[in-house]
């Protein structure tokens, strides 16, 4: 068999036929991404200068960098959404009693330990006593469908050398993320089931 390309290799997979190779998927997405402290040690080892780019802040997820996709030969790319135009609630608290702190755009509160720190971890939600649809609706939501959310620029980093046009992404609504979108996975909301439908509508 003739080597594959990556796009090949990963649809023969899916399609349960047999590749040159197992496909190999190092940050395509967050659920396969590597954390920022892990990829910088993984540079080291394989001699590659520069330092990582974090790609996300509470994950701590980093993004994998071109040179290291080249010689790995990893299969998937990404392709992410920017920041949106307004910060709406978020804002960078600082350090407070050991933890640096940050809210996000949905006001929900991160923490990380700034001694040994590896990822930021949830201590304030904004919706926990929240009770009736009501109240869901009258929150400060932020815009799923903001333009400059999903603009992707992709000629820069990391996807130089593998992407050389600008990609636009229209999404009908804000998927993936935090967020909650089924009514099956909330547990412990209090009130009336319409806050529940409320929030999983959003």
């Amino acid at each position: 068999m003739n080597e594959l390309t990556g796009l090949e290799r990963v649809k023969f997979a899916l399609e349960h036929k047999e590749a040159d190779r197992v496909p190999l998927d190092l940050g395509g997405a967050a659920v396969t991404g590597i954390n920022i402290n892990a990829l910088r040690n993984l540079r080291k080892h394989l001699g590659f200068s520069g330092e990582p780019q974090l790609r996300d802040r509470i994950t701590q997820l980093a993004w994998t960098g071109s040179d290291v996709i080249e010689h790995l030969g990893v299969d998937v790319l990404t392709v992410a959404p920017n920041e949106p135009s307004e910060k709406g609630l978020a804002r960078d608290l600082g350090v407070q009693d050991g933890y640096d702190r940050l809210v996000d755009e949905f006001g929900m509160g991160w923490r990380m330990p700034v001694s040994g720190g590896h990822y930021y971890d949830l201590y304030h939600s904004p919706l926990a006593t929240v009770e009736t649809a009501k109240e869901v609706e009258q929150y400060l939501w932020p815009d799923p469908l903001d333009d400059a959310r999903f603009t992707v620029v992709v000629s820069g980093f990391p996807f130089e050398g593998y992407v050389t046009e600008d990609v636009s992404i229209r999404p009908t609504r804000l998927l993936g993320g935090r967020g909650m979108r089924e009514r099956k996975w909330v547990r412990g909301v209090g009130g009336e089931l319409g806050a529940v439908d409320a929030m999983t509508s959003r």
